[in-house]
This record gives structure tokens, C-alpha cells and sequence, in this order.
């Protein structure tokens, strides 16, 4: 016969907890560090703090993707994946509209933001526009579709 130890249920049972509440905390700190992103964007944010926020926000988010829970909640992991990558980029194109020369051909840029921005293709084919206001018009885009995507992830995190 086998005697139960109760010491080492509670342990077990302790370990299971606080393993399902960290993960629980990585989900929270995540979605928070991408709301407190946003916020700073609406704040009128600089490029310094905005690259130190984006940093924070990197960091939870990949914290929680590596996390067991990011395969139990696809739907969840998919959108915050999306407000990540918004944000990186309009971080990008804030990075490169301080540089006074294109990265390739203006041409070859230009051509390049069209294709990540179709809301642009226009504006690139009649060539009215300059590749650094290309740029600035690209950061507004990705904040706004950063914001939208950030609602849908606040959305599926209530939803738990």
C-alpha cells in the first residue's frame, strides 16, 4: 500500500499554480507593454523614446511568444504577433525618414514602400510625393494598423 505524502501534493499542486499564473502574467505584461506603446504614439512620442518603448514591448512579447501558453491561445499569439510587427514597422520607417539619403535607389525605395504599403501605390506612381514623406505617411499607416490590431489582441486577452 502506498502512503500519499500531503506535503508533496501541495508542493505539486503550489508548482502547477504558479507555473499557469506566470504565463497568465506573461499574456498581461505583453498586451500592457503594447498599450502603454500605443499610448506613448498618442502622446506624440520622440524617436528616442519611441525605440526604448518598442524595446519593452519586444521583450514581453517575445517572452510571452516562447511561452507554452502561445500555443494554447493561436488566435490570441497571431494578433499580438501582428501588433508587434506593425509597430517595428513604423519604428523602420521612423529610422529611415531621419536618414537624408535612400538606403537603395529613391526609385528602388519607393517601389519597396509601395509594395509594404499599398495604401501608398498611388502616391508612389505619380511621383508628386518625396520618398521621405513616403516615409512619414508609412509611420502613420503602421500606428494606425498597430492600433487596430492592438484592440483585436485586448479584445481575445479579455476573453481569456
Amino acid at each position: 500500500m502506498r502512503i500519499i505524502n500531503p506535503i508533496k501534493n501541495i508542493l505539486t499542486v503550489a508548482i502547477v499554480f504558479s507555473s499557469s499564473l506566470c504565463f497568465a502574467q506573461s499574456v498581461k505584461d505583453s498586451t500592457r507593454s503594447l498599450q502603454k506603446l500605443q499610448a506613448r504614439v498618442e502622446s506624440s512620442v520622440d524617436n528616442k523614446d519611441y525605440t526604448a518603448a518598442l524595446g519593452d514591448a519586444i521583450f514581453e512579447v517575445k517572452l510571452y511568444l516562447s511561452s507554452p501558453e502561445a500555443k494554447e491561445r493561436p488566435e490570441f499569439t497571431n494578433s499580438i504577433s501582428k501588433t508587434l510587427e506593425h509597430y517595428q514597422m513604423a519604428g523602420e520607417m521612423w529610422k529611415r525618414s531621419m536618414e537624408q539619403v535612400c538606403q537603395l535607389s529613391c526609385a528602388e525605395e519607393e517601389k519597396n514602400i509601395a509594395v509594404l504599403y499599398p495604401e501608398l501605390d498611388s502616391q508612389v506612381r505619380s511621383g508628386r510625393v518625396s520618398v521621405r514623406e513616403l516615409r512619414k505617411q508609412a509611420i502613420q499607416i503602421s500606428f494606425k494598423k498597430a492600433e487596430k490590431e492592438l484592440a483585436i489582441t485586448v479584445s481575445l486577452f479579455s476573453q481569456k
